[in-house]
C-alpha cells in the first residue's frame, strides 16, 4: 500500500482526524527526521487496511484484534509512523509469527502469562519453564513466554513493541525483548490510542 501522511478514510471518525492532525504537528516540528526512529517511517502513515484485509489476517491467526488498534488500522494506517522505528502493517506481522518455511512461531492466540510487576522469580519461571524447579510443568508442556501478544513494532535488534491480544490487559501496549534479556514492560496507558496520541505529542 503507497504512504501518505494525512490518508483520509470515506467515514473517518472525529479521533481519527485528530491523530492525523496531531501526525503532521509532530512531523512539522521534526523536518530534519532528528527523533529517534523518525528517519525509517519519515511520519508517514500507511493506507488504512480494508475490513476484509483485517478479518483474513484475524481469522488466519485465530485472534480477534483489540479494537482500539484495529480501529486505528482501518481508519488511520495500516502500518508507518509511530514510537521508534514505527508500526507493523497486517502483512508485517503475519511475517513477524511465522518463521521462514511457514510455521507459527508461537500461539499467538493463548492466554498471556506475562503482567505487569512481575517478580523475578516469576519472570525467570515464564521465561525458563525447564530451568525452574516446582513449575508443575512436564517437558514438552512450556509455554511461549509472549503467547498472547502481538508483535506491532520494533524497536530495533531484539526489542519490541506489542500489543496483549488476550486477559485484563488486553489491548495495552507492551515493550518486551525477543531475546528474553530481561522482564517486559508495560507502558502506563490502557489502550492503545492514547499511548500512540502520547508519542505524538511529545514530539
Amino acid at each position: 500500500m503507497g504512504k501518505t501522511g494525512t490518508t483520509e478514510k470515506a467515514g473517518q471518525p472525529a479521533w481519527a482526524k485528530r491523530i492525523l492532525k496531531l501526525l503532521e504537528q509532530a512531523k512539522a516540528k521534526d523536518p530534519d527526521l532528528m527523533r529517534f526512529g523518525a528517519y525509517s517511517h519519515k511520519y508517514k502513515l500507511s493506507a488504512p487496511a480494508s475490513e476484509e484485509t483485517i478479518q483474513k489476517f484475524e481469522e488466519q491467526e485465530g485472534i480477534r484484534l483489540p479494537e482500539e488498534y484495529r480501529d486505528f488500522l482501518l481508519f488511520v494506517g495500516n502500518g508507518g509512523a509511530g514510537p521508534y522505528y514505527g508500526l507493523y502493517g497486517v502483512e508485517v506481522e503475519k511475517k513477524e509469527l511465522h518463521d521462514s518455511h511457514g510455521s507459527r512461531l508461537y500461539r499467538v492466540q493463548e492466554e498471556p502469562v506475562i503482567y505487569p510487576k512481575m517478580s523475578d522469580e516469576e519472570w525467570d519461571r515464564v521465561a525458563d519453564p525447564n530451568g525452574m524447579p516446582g513449575t508443575g510443568r512436564r517437558k514438552g508442556e512450556e509455554r511461549h513466554p509472549y503467547v498472547g501478544v502481538l508483535p506491532i513494532g520494533s524497536q530495533g535488534c531484539t526489542l519490541m513493541t506489542g500489543i496483549m491480544l488476550a486477559g485484563p490487559y488486553r489491548g495495552q501496549v507492551v515493550y518486551y525483548d525477543e531475546d528474553l534479556c530481561g522482564q517486559p514492560f508495560f507502558v502506563r496507558e490502557k489502550g492503545f490510542l492514547k499511548w500512540y496520541e502520547r508519542w505524538l505529542r511529545e514530539g
